[in-house]
This record gives C-alpha cells, sequence and structure tokens, in this order.
C-alpha cells in the first residue's frame, strides 16, 4: 500500500465521502459555521470545489444509473428534499418520494447500483413515563 494522500484541507468538517464512477473524484459534505455543502474533489491533485449553493446537505451518494449525485438538504431552509446535483453543479428536484424530515441522523441514505433502491436511517423516537413514589 501507498502513503495516504490528503483530498481535502481547510477550515470546516469534511464527512460522507463517496466516489464517482470513474474514480477521478470524490464528493463529501463539508460544514463551515453550521453551513453544509457537497464538494468534490479531484483524486489525482487539484483542489477541491462545492457543488451545491444552500443546500444545508446532510449527505450525498452518487446514483450512477442517473449519472448525478444524489443530495439530501434543506435547500432555502425547506423540509429535507433529495435533489440531483451534476458534478458540474447544476442541480434540479429529484428523488424517491417519502418524507426526509422523518429520516434519522440527518437523512443518511445510499443508492443501489441500478438506481432502483434506496437505503435510509429512519428515527423512531420511544419513551416511557414512569412513575415513582416518594419515600
Amino acid at each position: 500500500t501507498s502513503e495516504p494522500v490528503r483530498l481535502t484541507s481547510g477550515g470546516g468538517v469534511d464527512y460522507f465521502p463517496t466516489w464517482l464512477p470513474d474514480g477521478t473524484q470524490v464528493a463529501f459534505t463539508r460544514t463551515v459555521k453550521d453551513v453544509a455543502e457537497v464538494w468534490v474533489a479531484p483524486v489525482r491533485g487539484g483542489v477541491a470545489r462545492p457543488v451545491t449553493v444552500g443546500a444545508q446537505a446532510s449527505c450525498a451518494k452518487w446514483d450512477a444509473v442517473a449519472g448525478t449525485l444524489l443530495v439530501a438538504g434543506g435547500w432555502g431552509g425547506e423540509a429535507p428534499v433529495f435533489r440531483r446535483v451534476s458534478p458540474s453543479g447544476r442541480d434540479s428536484p429529484a428523488g424517491p418520494d417519502f418524507d426526509l424530515a422523518r429520516a434519522g441522523l440527518g437523512g443518511l441514505f445510499d443508492v443501489s447500483r441500478d438506481g432502483q433502491l434506496y437505503t435510509y436511517t429512519e428515527e423512531d423516537r420511544r419513551g416511557d413515563i414512569w412513575l415513582l413514589e416518594r419515600p
């Protein structure tokens, strides 16, 4: 194995990397001062660049069939939705029709290789209320 190569640097927190199918770039979510966007970094040198604006992105995955990134986010403060974003930054509404606001952990999801199935994390908060009699 070779020595690791840093793909990102600078301020903020970078997480949830996903490979583009051709293997030349990695997309990831970057949060800086509570603003989360999707960025793309070239693998063989170059500078990472944002591909979303105002997304408040929680997670992005590559949909190889559609040739786009599927991004879960809350564009413009709206309820979390999926949008398709090309590696060049063009975006459009898209994705499965279910309530992403129910998805826990910020809408973490994945797309099957054929683009037909989605998995996602959904929070199911429950609790019990107990009564304790004072002695």
